[in-house]
Protein backbone atom coordinates (compact mmCIF):
# COMPACT_ATOMS: atom_id res chain seq x y z
CA UNK A 1 0.00 0.00 0.00
CA UNK A 2 1.44 3.40 -0.93
CA UNK A 3 2.35 5.80 1.88
CA UNK A 4 -0.09 8.66 2.47
CA UNK A 5 0.91 12.02 1.04
CA UNK A 6 -0.35 15.57 1.29
CA UNK A 7 -0.60 17.45 -1.96
CA UNK A 8 -2.49 20.26 -3.64
CA UNK A 9 -3.71 17.96 -6.45
CA UNK A 10 -6.43 15.38 -6.05
CA UNK A 11 -5.13 11.84 -5.86
CA UNK A 12 -6.63 8.39 -5.49
CA UNK A 13 -7.03 6.87 -2.05
CA UNK A 14 -5.72 3.33 -2.28
CA UNK A 15 -7.67 1.52 0.44
CA UNK A 16 -10.93 3.49 0.03
CA UNK A 17 -10.85 3.07 -3.75
CA UNK A 18 -11.89 6.66 -4.51
CA UNK A 19 -10.44 9.01 -7.11
CA UNK A 20 -10.16 12.03 -4.82
CA UNK A 21 -9.88 12.31 -1.07
CA UNK A 22 -9.37 14.99 1.55
CA UNK A 23 -8.77 14.35 5.23
CA UNK A 24 -9.63 16.84 7.94
CA UNK A 25 -10.38 16.48 11.61
CA UNK A 26 -10.74 19.24 14.15
CA UNK A 27 -8.95 22.40 12.99
CA UNK A 28 -7.55 22.65 16.51
CA UNK A 29 -5.72 19.35 16.15
CA UNK A 30 -3.40 19.88 13.19
CA UNK A 31 -2.42 22.91 11.17
CA UNK A 32 -3.04 21.02 7.92
CA UNK A 33 -6.64 20.43 9.04
CA UNK A 34 -7.05 24.16 9.66
CA UNK A 35 -5.92 24.81 6.07
CA UNK A 36 -8.41 22.28 4.70
CA UNK A 37 -11.25 23.90 6.67
CA UNK A 38 -10.29 27.37 5.45
CA UNK A 39 -10.06 26.18 1.84
CA UNK A 40 -13.47 24.49 2.01
CA UNK A 41 -15.16 27.49 3.62
CA UNK A 42 -13.67 30.06 1.24
CA UNK A 43 -14.56 27.87 -1.71
CA UNK A 44 -18.13 27.45 -0.45
CA UNK A 45 -18.61 31.22 -0.23
CA UNK A 46 -16.76 31.95 -3.52
CA UNK A 47 -13.99 33.86 -1.82
CA UNK A 48 -10.30 33.81 -2.62
CA UNK A 49 -8.38 30.89 -1.25
CA UNK A 50 -4.66 30.46 -0.66
CA UNK A 51 -2.48 30.58 -3.74
CA UNK A 52 -0.92 27.38 -5.05
CA UNK A 53 2.53 28.67 -4.06
CA UNK A 54 1.35 29.39 -0.50
CA UNK A 55 -0.25 25.96 -0.18
CA UNK A 56 2.85 24.16 -1.42
CA UNK A 57 4.92 26.13 1.08
CA UNK A 58 2.48 25.32 3.93
CA UNK A 59 2.50 21.62 3.01
CA UNK A 60 6.30 21.44 2.79
CA UNK A 61 6.73 23.16 6.16
CA UNK A 62 4.06 20.97 7.73
CA UNK A 63 5.65 17.77 6.40
CA UNK A 64 9.05 18.75 7.82
CA UNK A 65 7.57 19.61 11.23
CA UNK A 66 5.44 16.44 11.27
CA UNK A 67 8.49 14.25 10.65
CA UNK A 68 10.42 16.02 13.41
CA UNK A 69 7.56 15.62 15.88
CA UNK A 70 7.04 11.96 14.94
CA UNK A 71 10.73 11.24 15.53
CA UNK A 72 10.65 12.98 18.94
CA UNK A 73 7.58 10.98 19.97
CA UNK A 74 9.19 7.76 18.75
CA UNK A 75 12.41 8.45 20.69
CA UNK A 76 10.46 9.41 23.81
CA UNK A 77 8.47 6.18 23.63
CA UNK A 78 11.64 4.10 23.19
CA UNK A 79 13.26 5.85 26.16
CA UNK A 80 10.18 5.37 28.38
CA UNK A 81 9.92 1.67 27.51
CA UNK A 82 13.63 1.03 28.07
CA UNK A 83 13.56 2.92 31.38
CA UNK A 84 10.46 1.01 32.50
CA UNK A 85 12.03 -2.38 31.76
CA UNK A 86 15.24 -1.30 33.50
CA UNK A 87 13.24 -0.51 36.67
CA UNK A 88 10.79 -3.41 36.44
CA UNK A 89 10.69 -5.97 39.25
CA UNK A 90 9.66 -8.74 36.85
CA UNK A 91 11.93 -10.28 34.30
CA UNK A 92 9.56 -12.88 32.76
CA UNK A 93 6.84 -11.67 30.40
CA UNK A 94 4.06 -13.47 28.56
CA UNK A 95 3.97 -12.32 24.94
CA UNK A 96 2.47 -12.97 21.54
CA UNK A 97 4.71 -12.84 18.47
CA UNK A 98 3.52 -10.31 15.88
CA UNK A 99 6.26 -9.97 13.27
CA UNK A 100 9.92 -9.59 12.38
CA UNK A 101 11.00 -5.94 12.07
CA UNK A 102 14.71 -6.24 11.28
CA UNK A 103 16.35 -9.59 10.51
CA UNK A 104 19.91 -8.22 10.59
CA UNK A 105 19.60 -6.92 14.16
CA UNK A 106 17.07 -9.55 15.36
CA UNK A 107 14.41 -6.96 16.17
CA UNK A 108 10.92 -8.37 16.57
CA UNK A 109 7.53 -6.93 17.43
CA UNK A 110 5.81 -8.66 20.36
CA UNK A 111 2.56 -7.97 22.15
CA UNK A 112 3.18 -7.95 25.90
CA UNK A 113 -0.04 -9.36 27.31
CA UNK A 114 0.16 -7.94 30.86
CA UNK A 115 1.19 -4.51 29.55
CA UNK A 116 -1.33 -4.47 26.67
CA UNK A 117 1.40 -3.01 24.46
CA UNK A 118 3.16 -3.91 21.23
CA UNK A 119 6.89 -3.41 21.75
CA UNK A 120 9.88 -3.77 19.43
CA UNK A 121 12.60 -5.79 21.16
CA UNK A 122 15.75 -7.80 20.40
CA UNK A 123 15.42 -11.53 21.10
CA UNK A 124 18.45 -13.80 21.30
CA UNK A 125 18.27 -17.23 19.63
CA UNK A 126 14.67 -17.02 18.46
CA UNK A 127 13.87 -19.99 16.26
CA UNK A 128 11.46 -19.73 13.35
CA UNK A 129 8.12 -18.67 14.71
CA UNK A 130 4.74 -17.81 13.27
CA UNK A 131 2.33 -14.94 13.88
CA UNK A 132 0.22 -15.33 17.02
CA UNK A 133 2.54 -17.77 18.79
CA UNK A 134 2.67 -17.41 22.60
CA UNK A 135 6.09 -17.18 24.27
CA UNK A 136 7.45 -16.45 27.71
CA UNK A 137 10.35 -14.06 27.36
CA UNK A 138 13.00 -13.35 29.95
CA UNK A 139 14.55 -9.91 30.21
CA UNK A 140 18.23 -10.24 29.34
CA UNK A 141 19.56 -6.68 29.20
CA UNK A 142 18.45 -3.07 28.86
CA UNK A 143 20.80 -0.69 27.06
CA UNK A 144 19.74 2.84 28.01
CA UNK A 145 22.34 4.39 25.69
CA UNK A 146 20.93 2.78 22.54
CA UNK A 147 17.40 2.40 24.00
CA UNK A 148 17.34 -1.31 23.12
CA UNK A 149 15.69 -3.95 25.30
CA UNK A 150 17.07 -7.48 24.95
CA UNK A 151 15.18 -10.68 25.76
CA UNK A 152 15.75 -14.39 25.46
CA UNK A 153 13.12 -17.10 25.13
CA UNK A 154 12.16 -18.55 28.49
CA UNK A 155 9.51 -20.95 27.17
CA UNK A 156 7.67 -21.70 23.92
CA UNK A 157 3.96 -22.43 24.45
Amino acid sequence: MPKATTNISAAKHYSLGVDAYVQATSPLRRYSDLLVHRQLLTSKYNKNTYSEVDLVSFIDQNNIRSKEIYELIRQDRRYSIAKWFARSNSNIYETIFIRLLNSRDFVFLFHFIDLSMDIAIVVKDLRQISFGKYLSLQLYKVDLDSLVVYFEVNKYH
